[in-house]
């Protein structure tokens, strides 16, 4: 369903350059300052003609809601918990967000409230969470919320193989293909100690997971990394890993808050920050994949020989380097409609860098603004932040800016469908709103 939906709206996307964009509130509701919109995560998925949000309200029980695009008797405005007992509260901490991701069929996918999950959280959960896999449900019908969600977080057979969760992402392709990706653990050592180099250096990874519909089973892309834990340690496979830590705060501490997008031929783009090696030195990593993942290549087309890619120099399976950083940044990447790819290597718009065929080159000013960005289902640029939106016919060329911001964007919708879904949020009166930005077609 989701795959045709998709390939549709690829195909039968308008040309017209758009003059300005037309923001329609869809929803408002309050949430709790503590735990409210962080771009980190995935909160938002359009689909199929429905807006889904996954927020902890105001008492920090997490609420699935859903939004027609045609409100009716018919289709009425959904807002159900995603756990009807009351007694399990969210913690009121934005590292403890939700995402939510939908499949081909149409069936949600949640995941949430975890911090190294299954690892190292001591924190209280109700009973029937506690000691569990993962905290990850799915819907129990397509595109129904009021239908409920099935928890399945019980064991790696029924959810994602990997240990301490954070920072949680969904991503699906032009195809409809789900994926995942999380910061986990590279291994687990029954005596691992975050304060010793010898047993917590590189034990922090990052994890991608793609789900098979037909068998409803996640499994991971990446491969185990070097062995110089602790003897008896347990390894999994893991996306990207590096044998270093953070040295000034906890030798194991990578943030991992990474991205992974799709353009519109189906190619897969990831970037990365990590410290690359035990004296703090922080570098930004890129790599592409033509085949879902199974294999990935430098910007330049170099095959890289295997997983888990590497962010050391000289290291057998190192992906593309673009540049050191200071401090290890939450990134972005999306790819133009010729498929050049840009990455953020900071934290401010000024911080882009692109590849421009040759070399990864820093972008003026004009040319990317925003703090993310996606390709539009019309082949153009659309970026944002939650100052400003701007638009493009592709990279490198003028930007037009719009006043407006916008947070948790669903990236997949930009593509399919040329609009913004995002949230927009105001904490001195907790309440947040779920907005739609289109672009209307010029005369």
């Amino acid at each position: 369903m989701i795959r045709m939906l998709c390939a549709f709206a690829l195909t039968s996307a308008v040309s017209a350059f758009a003059q300005s964009p037309q923001r329609t509130v869809l929803y408002t509701t309050s949430f709790h300052p503590k735990n409210g919109p962080f771009e980190v995560y995935t909160p938002v998925a359009h689909v199929a003609g429905h807006t889904f949000v996954v927020m902890p309200d105001e008492s920090l029980l997490p609420r699935v809601i859903d939004i027609p695009d045609v409100v009716g008797e018919a289709q009425p405005i959904r807002n159900e918990p995603l756990d009807p007992n009351p007694d399990y509260k969210a913690l009121a901490d934005p590292h403890n967000g939700f995402s939510i991701g939908v499949d081909r069929d149409g069936y949600l996918h949640i995941t949430g409230d975890m911090h190294q999950y299954g690892g190292a959280d001591g924190r209280k959960y109700p009973e029937r969470y506690q000691k569990k896999h993962m905290l990850y449900w799915r819907s129990n019908k397509p595109l129904d919320v009021a239908a409920g969600f099935a928890f399945l977080g019980d064991t790696e057979a029924t959810s994602m193989p990997g240990t301490s969760f954070s920072y949680g992402r969904f991503v699906w392709s032009p195809s409809g293909d789900l994926y995942y990706s999380s910061r986990v653990r590279a291994f687990w050592a029954s005596r691992y100690s975050r304060d010793t180099v010898s047993d917590s250096q590189g034990a922090m990874a990052l994890g991608l997971y793609h789900y098979d519909p037909d068998t409803k089973r996640w499994s991971a892309i990446g491969g185990e990394a070097d062995h110089t834990a602790p003897e008896g340690s347990r390894y999994f496979p893991v996306f990207f890993w590096t044998h270093a830590g953070r040295p000034d705060t906890e030798f194991s501490y990578q943030v991992y808050q990474s991205r992974f997008a799709f353009d519109r031929g189906g190619r897969m783009h990831f970037a990365v920050s990590s410290f690359a090696d035990t004296k703090g030195n922080c570098r930004m990593m890129y790599a592409a994949s033509d085949d879902g993942g199974k294999s990935w290549r430098k910007a330049d087309g170099t095959m890289i020989p295997g997983l888990p890619l590497r962010g050391e120099s000289g290291t057998a399976n190192e992906a593309d380097f673009l540049v050191e950083n200071k401090q290890d940044v939450i990134t972005h990447v999306f790819a133009d409609r010729d498929g050049v790819p840009a990455v953020l290597e900071g934290v401010t718009a000024d911080d882009w860098r692109w590849w421009n065929g040759k070399q990864w080159t820093t972008a003026d000013k004009n040319a990317l603004y925003g703090t993310s960005g996606s390709l539009s289902a019309d082949g153009r640029i659309l970026m944002w932040s939650n100052y400003n939106i701007a638009r493009a016919d592709a990279i490198g060329k003028p930007l037009t800016n719009y006043k407006g911001g916008l947070w948790c964007v669903c990236e997949p919708a930009v593509l399919a469908t040329g609009d913004l879904y995002g949230l927009t949020y105001d904490n001195k009166t907790r309440k947040m709103s779920v907005v739609k930005i289109s672009f209307d077609a010029a005369p």
